[in-house]
């Protein structure tokens, strides 16, 4: 794309080209530019100053053509460091794979949760009748760290990510993606301490159902078979996310 020109431009140009480059072109290369709003480019603080520097050649006659990115949809996602982009990433691809029918909001029933598995359709309804549902907006901090670790969370819909704070000026360290149908906070029935990572709604609505540890501790008193399963299947998960980290360290180390 080669800038309009004037004839006043030309005029200016032809002062200050020499004769021998003149009829050759100059490339100005940005990543970013801002010309138009009905230009697909992305543009920050440097982008529209490269659009000034743009604007300013047309006017000059300087002959020189701008070079930027061409969006197809107008705009494209941003991330400020490599956790942020590889949870976009992962959120996106579990919006696509969907293994559950959990498209469009859709609430996952307290019988479709993993961390209920071997339970028995009554032990199930008599667990429902302890739960309490939790609308979540995204971005909303679900669980924060060192909160008191008083309840169980069950994702229903939409997806959740945890995040561990570094000492290193308050930074935060992704963790993990969480797809409905899994468990967090699942450390509370077994220690009852604080909490040791926060969790955050992503960039959906999120519905959980929240298991207080003091119900579930009363409801053990006649169904402590309940409680049981429940701890077990928490054992299980756990183990499992070892397992993947030893391998991910493993893969680190080597």
């Amino acid at each position: 794309m080669r800038p309009p020109s004037s004839s006043r431009g030309e005029d200016m140009a032809s002062s200050v080209i020499p004769n021998e480059i003149r009829p050759n072109y100059i490339a100005y290369l940005s990543m970013e530019v801002g010309l138009d709003s009905g230009m697909p480019t992305y543009s920050g603080g440097l982008g529209v100053l490269a659009g000034d520097t743009l604007r300013a050649a047309a006017d000059l006659g300087l002959p020189m053509v701008g070079i930027t990115l061409l969006h197809r949809k107008g705009y494209f996602r941003q991330a400020l460091d490599s956790d942020s982009a590889l949870e976009w990433c992962e959120t996106r691809l579990i919006l696509e794979e969907d293994p559950k029918g959990t498209r469009n909001n859709h609430q996952l029933p307290v019988a479709a949760m993993d961390i209920v598995a071997n339970l028995r359709t009554r032990e199930i309804s008599l667990l429902e009748s302890v739960l309490e549902i939790r609308n979540c907006e995204a971005g909303e901090k679900i669980i924060r760290e060192s909160q008191s670790a008083d309840s169980l969370f069950l994702l229903a819909s939409g997806s959740v990510s945890v995040y561990l704070k570094l000492k290193n000026g308050g930074r935060a360290k992704r963790l993990s993606s969480l797809s409905p149908g899994l468990a967090f906070g699942e450390l509370s029935p077994l220690d009852g301490g604080v909490r040791s990572a926060e969790v955050v709604a992503a960039d959906e609505p999120v519905v959980c159902y929240v298991l207080s540890i003091e119900k579930l501790n009363a409801l053990a008193i006649e169904h402590p078979a309940i409680k049981n399963k429940l701890i077990f299947n928490i054992a299980k998960q756990l183990s499992t996310r070892l397992r993947r980290a030893d391998a991910e360290i493993r893969t680190l180390a080597e």
